[in-house]
């Protein structure tokens, strides 16, 4: 997708838009799955399970797309926090580690806000925007949102970033 920050000319980044397990609210259908209702526990082996798929498929675009490295973010966090402390730790990194394993060929980086900011990182940050060809950016998207999370500018996750910046859904009216 192009992508737009301030003045300068647009640059195409490649961007694999992943849904993060929602826990945020009991009507969530992810909860219902996740959280057991006995003792209201989540169930972190099948979160862990569900994580390494979702980040797989991230692997498995990137292995498509030629691209030669995969620049992760955690999916899930932030709005529909598990409420586990070490979320990132805990689950969200060892789940990239384990879905490695199977394109061990294509190179891993965490891309994760503040040290990754959409989409001031593709112009202003020498690490971030060189090499772009050949990276492939994982959003945290929310799946009962359009992509970009309404492209509003009260959104301050990395998804409304991504929305506001580039036409990755199509702009608010």
């Amino acid at each position: 997708t192009p992508v737009r920050f301030q003045k300068e000319k647009p640059r195409e980044i490649a961007v694999v838009n992943l849904i993060g397990m929602a826990l945020d609210d009991p009507d969530q259908p992810d909860y219902q799955v996740l959280i057991t209702n006995n003792d209201n526990r989540l169930n972190r082996d099948l979160l862990f399970d569900k994580m390494v798929n979702a980040y797989s498929m991230a692997f498995k675009a990137a292995e498509h797309l030629r691209r030669r490295v995969l620049c992760c973010s955690p999916i899930g966090d932030g709005a529909f926090d598990p409420e586990i402390e070490s979320f990132i730790n805990d689950i969200a990194e060892p789940a990239v580690r384990e879905a490695w394993k199977s394109f061990g060929h294509i190179g891993v980086l965490w891309a994760q806000w503040p040290e990754f900011n959409v989409p001031s990182a593709f112009f202003q940050d020498h690490f971030w925007k060189e090499d772009l060809e050949n990276r492939l950016f994982v959003n945290a998207w929310d799946c009962w949102s359009m992509l970009g999370n309404g492209n509003g500018g009260s959104d301050h996750t990395t998804d409304g970033s991504w929305g506001r910046s580039s036409p990755t859904a199509p702009p608010r009216r």
